[in-house]
């Protein structure tokens, strides 16, 4: 459930696995974010670290990224292919072969390309001990993954990763698998509601197994929320849920008389194709936060939350034309697992 420390267990099994065996570890999230925070829970105990993808934003993690340096050996074999690519490409047009020909030998030199690319970024990091991926990076890159040969893949976040992106990032060597998550936060997402409907696609392989009764271990104490706030999950989807001591004795939030409160309006909200945003609630919420730090709470400590990323948008744009400290503004899916005073 969320606050009750899953992450942490997960770095703490990485210790124990370094410690204790030889093998090599593929750590796999849904998020650029979740992949950052994981492994730099990890540089406390090695740095033996490969952090693959380009969308690291994680400044500790920079000197573990790694950037595609192509051997010289390489750049020969590429450039041969390029022409022997252009020459066999010009002799089908001359022959006026079909476009689908055409286009079947483009694609089977791209993929020697982006095996040539694998290839020497497993020449870079192969005395690495623990490889960082996204699931769509594995997924692209299933020919590195193997290289890799990791007999561990611990993957992060698994009640949002598709069957077919975790059963793509295994291979012959694989011999351990630890799943985390909570499947009963979101779902994977995929672009067809068919697949969702007739097929349940949107039900991950760790969704699945749980509802098989396969084993496992449920983490019971959450450390995170006032005990007011668990209470609305805890009567409802995690029944057995216990308070973690720690939250017993949170400060109140400074100037207001409870820390816990709804507020109802009937203002209309306005919507698009895409999303919905409602002014009258944005002005009412940026005055409550002027109000907030007027009593002295920091705004690094405050979060603002909406489900509706138009909402999110009029909310920036308007903190900065007020000139406001810029509390975190974010949309409810993207902010899971994330928390704030």
């Amino acid at each position: 459930p969320p606050g009750s420390g899953k992450s942490f267990i997960g770095i703490e099994m990485v210790r124990l696995l370094l410690e204790n065996t030889n093998e090599k570890i593929l750590v796999i999230t849904q998020t650029n974010n979740a992949l950052d925070k994981f492994l730099i829970g990890c540089l406390k105990f090695t740095d033996k670290i490969a952090r693959f993808g380009s969308q690291c934003k994680a400044k500790e993690l920079s000197s573990y990224v790694v950037k595609h340096n192509m051997s010289q050996e390489s750049k020969n074999y590429l450039h041969k292919l390029q022409t022997m690519q252009r020459d066999i490409v010009t002799n089908l047009i001359e022959k006026n072969s079909t476009p689908e020909d055409i286009f079947k030998e483009i694609s089977f030199h791209y993929r020697l390309v982006e095996e040539i690319n694998q290839l020497d970024n497993y020449q870079n990091t192969c005395n690495k001990r623990i490889f960082g991926m996204t699931t769509s990076l594995a997924a692209h890159n299933s020919s590195l993954a193997k290289l890799l040969r990791p007999g561990i893949v611990i993957i992060e976040e698994s009640s949002q990763i598709l069957e077919g992106h975790i059963v793509s990032s295994l291979s012959k060597d694989t011999s351990h698998v630890i799943m985390i998550g909570d499947h009963h936060q979101l779902r994977p997402q995929t672009n067809s509601f068919d697949l969702q409907r007739k097929f349940n696609f949107n039900i991950s392989l760790y969704e699945r197994l749980i509802m098989n009764n396969y084993p496992n271990i449920t983490l019971d104490v959450q450390m995170r929320m006032r005990p007011e706030f668990c209470d609305l999950i805890r009567e409802t989807v995690y029944t057995n849920l216990k308070d973690g001591a720690c939250v017993m004795n949170y400060p109140n939030v400074k100037g207001i008389s409870t820390n816990f409160f709804f507020f109802n309006h009937t203002h209309p909200e306005n919507a698009s194709e895409t999303s919905k945003e409602n002014s009258y609630e944005v002005d009412l919420i940026l005055s409550f936060y002027k109000k907030l730090l007027s009593y002295g709470n920091n705004s690094n400590d405050i979060t603002i939350l909406t489900p509706y990323a138009a909402q999110a948008k009029d909310f920036k744009s308007k903190l900065n034309n007020l000139k406001l400290p810029n509390a975190r503004v974010a949309v409810l899916d993207s902010y899971q697992g994330e928390e704030s005073d």
